[in-house]
């Protein structure tokens, strides 16, 4: 080996790297751009854990906005479907129904009040009322009567009244009939319908009536109603009175003194007279009188006079 001669290393076929740093800041120097620095990408990393917590907060924002709109959405429906309170009006009286009754204590306020302690009853009457012929057999209005019989209403034999139907009911706290029926027109009587209420106190009949016209007619009275062919009814009105009547009607004694309802009755002078004066029978003059008709050809009707 010749020591002048250089040393040639022995051929390998083993690479060995090249650190590569040093190219690397070279490019990136070449480039304009400096090595990122750990603080830097600490930065970088708080920039976006700040940007998803804003992007978090933001729809946790919009998810509580959209919570909100529907609650008020819900609570809106609920108001709509919800019926509105309406004041109801104040409901009017149809005026072609009949007026709303009146209470009896209001009706009878201011009613008069009649007793007769012989028959041992008492009632109620209207104030523009008058009772005539007490001393006979009591009228009232001229249209309802009342007494004592010896027999019942129902046990009349001959010309009595027609009776249509009966019933039982109170009258004065005690056992009583209701009567119902017409007054036939025979003898020239006028056709009329009575209502009948007829007690039996153990000794006699007590009866209180109403008809449709007054016992006792006045000549002018009697020539209104010349057709005898119609019966004449009992109007509501009067009805309703008569009722009313008798919701205050008592007997004053447990066993009232029976008085004769056989006393004749008699006109006076100026009223009617004749089979036509009165439904009850033929209305005979009072002592004294004589019953003068109009009419020669009709003796049904006439007029007490001296």
């Amino acid at each position: 080996m010749n020591p002048q001669a250089p040393i040639i290393p022995p051929e390998s076929s083993e690479v060995f790297p090249v650190p590569s740093t040093p190219l690397d800041v070279q490019s990136t120097i070449q480039s304009g751009q400096s090595p990122q620095s750990p603080q830097k990408v600490k930065d970088n990393h708080w920039i976006s854990i700040l940007a998803m917590a804003i992007f978090v907060v933001l729809s946790l924002g919009v998810v509580a906005f959209l919570y909100y709109q529907n609650q008020a959405l819900k609570s809106m429906l609920a108001s709509l479907q919800t019926p509105i309170a309406v004041a109801s009006p104040t409901p009017t009286r149809d005026p072609g129904l009949a007026p709303e009754p009146v209470p009896l204590s209001v009706v009878t306020a201011n009613w008069k009040t009649y007793t007769n302690k012989e028959m041992g009853i008492e009632f109620r009457y209207p104030s523009d009322y008058s009772i005539t012929n007490e001393s006979i057999r009591p009228y009232l209005n001229r249209n309802i009567g009342w007494g004592y019989n010896n027999t019942s209403v129902q046990d009349c034999k001959g010309g009595c009244p027609a009776i249509d139907t009966t019933e039982k009911t109170i009258l004065g706290g005690k056992p009583a009939t209701k009567i119902m029926g017409y007054l036939g027109g025979d003898g020239g009587n006028i056709p009329q319908k009575y209502i009948t209420y007829e007690v039996f106190n153990g000794i006699k009949y007590f009866d209180i009536s109403i008809q449709t016209l007054p016992f006792v007619l006045t000549g002018d009275e009697a020539s209104k109603y010349k057709d005898l062919s119609v019966v004449q009814e009992i109007t509501p009105e009067n009805q309703t009175t008569f009722n009313q009547i008798l919701s205050t009607f008592k007997f004053t004694g447990a066993t009232p003194t029976p008085v004769s309802s056989t006393t004749p009755m008699y006109a006076k002078e100026g009223e009617s007279c004749g089979a036509l004066a009165g439904a009850a029978g033929n209305a005979r003059c009072a002592p004294g009188l004589t019953c003068q008709h109009q009419d020669p050809n009709n003796y049904n009707i006439g007029t007490c006079a001296k």
